[in-house]
């Protein structure tokens, strides 16, 4: 039975020193890490932008606590888009605006929400929603408001709001716990347990996050410049969303933690205009991500193949590779895979170094019953693009369902030994032993798996039944234990 919201907060007190201050900096994160990853159903919310955990009252050990049991939470209760392709643009993007700063690990989740909203929460956790990505019109907007949520990392904002606050008592921090339980249940009556016993603490940190808004819009368009993206693009995402703001009754999330005003504007637009301009070049993969984005995000498959019809249609610029890839997949989730596949044929023939449209060809093939031909294009494909991740996965997948999972599993170790690897990895490396016979081995994979996805719970239950296996060598059973060790340690608020 996995740990409750209370029991995982006496752990956080209980490891922590016998200190009032630090016990008041800890109940604060640990109250906004929970106001941050309201389930499903409430995580439309409003939520105060509060920069990040690091500052000079943590230490960076601690800071690393915090944000792997923040990561947990959120994989936990918040739905995230595990596309490989998403995922990999959007973990590419972040980590390149953020080389500015080297010393701190960063980590970029894409939310499966259609509302407009960001937000960075401790040890470097930047969280995007999918509807924000869909809404910008370059990339370079795309990246300016990672870089703002990056800058309010590097300007260390949460940590100098958890000085000033002294918000954290046991009466708010039990009510927000109470708000959370009950929000899983009824929304409503959760999001007014929430705004009855933490309003003082959202009014605060929503006053203080608009303090340092303006700070956090200069440090985010010099790491803008230094990567290479357009600081122009700061002052246009807000000219349109003043614009959104002044039409709309219910304007987007973004604008309830990051107001936007005439000063406010005319500050990003003064400071642009300092920095020389350049030529700025989109990459290829952001117009596919968008387009994809788009489609899992419409109402039903059939909008989306309306709206990409439209644009292929309508001839010219609006003829556009993304608005053929973004039909593509919208005929398939709308069964309509025979023309899928010709669309996807031409994609490949126009544009032979896109591996995106080779993983959806190879999708279309498989769903035609036309096996064989989708291995032959994966093979292909991983051959020349071996670190792309979808094509991997697809490939593996593949392999399994061919009957060979011994060269599924040699292919997934392969590619886990040179990247840093995610939880779909091990549920197919894990299937890939299951169909070969290797249970133990399976029951690892899925171990690891489930830690990914920050359920510590099933994870070492996984090892258990792993370990008591009869048929586990010695090799497997000392790695076995090793890390069961390691994930109860982590389960008690350890390392």
């Amino acid at each position: 039975m996995s740990p409750t919201p209370s029991s995982r907060a006496g752990r956080v007190f209980a490891d922590s020193r016998p200190d009032a201050r630090r016990r008041r900096r800890i109940a604060v994160l640990v109250i906004w890490g929970l106001l941050a990853v309201l389930p499903a159903a409430a995580a439309e919310t409003a939520l105060p932008d509060l920069g990040d955990a690091a500052g000079e009252t943590l230490t960076r050990a601690e800071e690393e606590r915090l944000g792997d049991a923040f990561l947990r939470q959120v994989r936990q209760r918040v739905r995230l888009v595990d596309d490989p392709e998403v995922v990999d643009y959007i973990d590419s993007l972040g980590q390149r605006i953020a080389s500015a700063d080297p010393e701190r690990r960063y980590r970029f989740l894409v939310v499966d929400a259609s509302s407009v909203n960001a937000f960075a929460g401790p040890g470097g956790v930047i969280a995007v929603n999918a509807g924000l990505i869909v809404i910008t019109e370059s990339e370079s907007e795309l990246a300016a408001v990672i870089a703002h949520e990056i800058a309010h990392v590097t300007q260390r904002h949460l940590a100098q709001l958890i000085e000033r606050s002294r918000l954290a008592s046991l009466t708010t921090l039990a009510g927000v716990f109470a708000g959370i339980l009950i929000a899983t249940q009824n929304p409503q009556a959760g999001q007014a347990t929430l705004a009855a016993s933490a309003a003082g603490a959202q009014h605060a940190a929503l006053s203080y996050s608009r303090e340092k808004e303006m700070e956090a819009d200069r440090t985010g368009m010099e790491l803008l410049h230094r990567a290479g993206f357009d600081p122009r693009a700061v002052p246009a995402f807000f000219e349109r969303f003043q614009e959104w703001q002044r039409f709309t009754s219910r304007p987007p999330v973004f604008l309830s933690t990051h107001p936007v005003t005439v000063s406010r504007i005319a500050d990003t637009r003064g400071r642009a205009e300092q920095f020389e301009p350049r030529p700025y070049r989109e990459s290829a993969e952001y117009p596919l991500v968008r387009a994809k984005l788009r489609m899992r995000l419409a109402a039903k498959p059939t909008d989306a193949v309306e709206h990409f019809e439209a644009r292929v249609v309508g001839g010219g610029s609006e003829a556009t590779e993304a608005a053929r890839y973004g039909l593509a997949i919208a005929l398939m989730s709308s069964n309509r895979h025979e023309e899928a596949s010709l669309l996807l044929e031409g994609l490949r023939r126009d544009f032979p170094d896109r591996a995106a449209h080779r993983t959806a060809a190879a999708q279309a093939y498989t769903t035609l019953g036309e096996e064989e031909r989708a291995l032959d294009l994966l093979a292909a494909s991983v051959e020349r693009f071996p670190d792309h991740r979808a094509l991997v996965y697809a490939y593996g997948l593949g392999l399994v369902r061919a009957g060979r999972p011994d060269d599924a599993a040699t292919l997934l170790r392969r590619y886990q030994r040179r990247h840093d690897t995610d939880a779909t990895l091990y549920r197919l490396l894990a299937l890939a032993h299951q169909r070969a016979g290797r249970r133990a081995a399976s029951h690892m994979a899925l171990a690891e798996f489930h830690a990914r996805n920050g359920d510590l719970e099933s994870a070492i239950r996984q090892l258990d039944i792993a370990l008591a296996d009869p048929a586990i060598d010695d090799y497997r059973s000392a790695r076995a234990e090793a890390r069961r060790q390691q994930l109860i340690n982590r389960r008690s608020g350890g390392r």
